[in-house]
Protein backbone atom coordinates (compact mmCIF):
# COMPACT_ATOMS: atom_id res chain seq x y z
CA UNK A 1 0.00 0.00 0.00
CA UNK A 2 1.23 3.28 -0.86
CA UNK A 3 -1.09 5.31 1.53
CA UNK A 4 -2.13 7.85 -1.69
CA UNK A 5 1.45 8.42 -2.48
CA UNK A 6 1.64 8.84 -6.26
CA UNK A 7 3.84 6.28 -8.38
CA UNK A 8 6.79 7.56 -10.42
CA UNK A 9 6.50 7.98 -14.59
CA UNK A 10 8.28 5.49 -15.74
CA UNK A 11 11.91 6.41 -16.81
CA UNK A 12 13.19 6.81 -20.32
CA UNK A 13 16.82 6.72 -20.06
CA UNK A 14 19.15 5.42 -17.75
CA UNK A 15 23.19 5.75 -16.36
CA UNK A 16 24.67 1.95 -17.57
CA UNK A 17 26.97 2.42 -14.20
CA UNK A 18 24.78 2.63 -11.06
CA UNK A 19 21.54 2.03 -12.69
CA UNK A 20 19.66 5.53 -11.79
CA UNK A 21 16.81 6.48 -13.79
CA UNK A 22 16.14 9.75 -15.90
CA UNK A 23 13.36 11.29 -17.58
CA UNK A 24 14.01 13.70 -20.70
CA UNK A 25 14.52 13.36 -24.29
CA UNK A 26 18.75 12.79 -24.76
CA UNK A 27 20.09 13.79 -28.35
CA UNK A 28 23.16 11.91 -27.38
CA UNK A 29 24.79 10.02 -24.75
CA UNK A 30 25.47 11.96 -21.62
CA UNK A 31 27.49 11.66 -18.63
CA UNK A 32 25.62 10.54 -15.19
CA UNK A 33 25.83 13.48 -13.02
CA UNK A 34 24.33 11.84 -10.04
CA UNK A 35 26.82 11.98 -7.05
CA UNK A 36 27.43 8.96 -5.54
CA UNK A 37 28.24 8.05 -1.75
CA UNK A 38 31.40 10.12 -1.38
CA UNK A 39 29.55 13.29 -3.16
CA UNK A 40 31.45 12.23 -6.51
CA UNK A 41 29.34 12.24 -10.01
CA UNK A 42 29.30 8.76 -10.94
CA UNK A 43 30.79 9.41 -14.13
CA UNK A 44 29.00 6.51 -15.85
CA UNK A 45 27.50 6.73 -19.46
CA UNK A 46 23.10 7.45 -19.69
CA UNK A 47 21.57 5.73 -22.70
CA UNK A 48 18.13 6.00 -23.84
CA UNK A 49 16.00 3.39 -22.71
CA UNK A 50 12.36 4.19 -23.88
CA UNK A 51 11.15 0.78 -23.50
CA UNK A 52 8.54 -0.73 -21.09
CA UNK A 53 10.92 -3.80 -20.92
CA UNK A 54 13.57 -2.25 -20.02
CA UNK A 55 12.01 -1.06 -16.31
CA UNK A 56 10.37 -3.11 -13.31
CA UNK A 57 8.69 -1.04 -10.91
CA UNK A 58 10.22 -1.40 -7.72
CA UNK A 59 9.16 -3.96 -5.64
CA UNK A 60 10.38 -2.65 -2.56
CA UNK A 61 8.34 0.93 -2.30
CA UNK A 62 5.83 0.07 -5.21
CA UNK A 63 6.90 2.36 -7.74
CA UNK A 64 6.74 5.83 -5.15
CA UNK A 65 10.76 5.91 -4.33
CA UNK A 66 9.58 6.78 -0.75
CA UNK A 67 10.11 3.32 2.18
CA UNK A 68 9.25 4.66 5.50
CA UNK A 69 9.09 8.48 4.17
CA UNK A 70 12.62 8.60 3.06
CA UNK A 71 13.67 7.99 -0.12
CA UNK A 72 13.78 3.77 -0.99
CA UNK A 73 17.09 2.14 -0.09
CA UNK A 74 16.50 -0.73 -2.99
CA UNK A 75 15.96 1.92 -6.14
CA UNK A 76 17.15 4.95 -4.63
CA UNK A 77 14.20 7.27 -4.64
CA UNK A 78 13.49 6.50 -7.92
CA UNK A 79 10.54 4.32 -7.82
CA UNK A 80 11.74 1.81 -10.84
CA UNK A 81 14.59 -0.39 -11.59
CA UNK A 82 16.78 -0.41 -14.66
CA UNK A 83 17.12 -4.32 -16.56
CA UNK A 84 20.60 -4.89 -17.31
CA UNK A 85 20.21 -6.59 -21.48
Amino acid sequence: MNNGILKKLRPDAGCMRCGRAYNGSFERTVMCAIPNSSGMHCGGRVFWRPNPEDWTECPACAGTGLSKDKACQRCLGDGWLMGRH
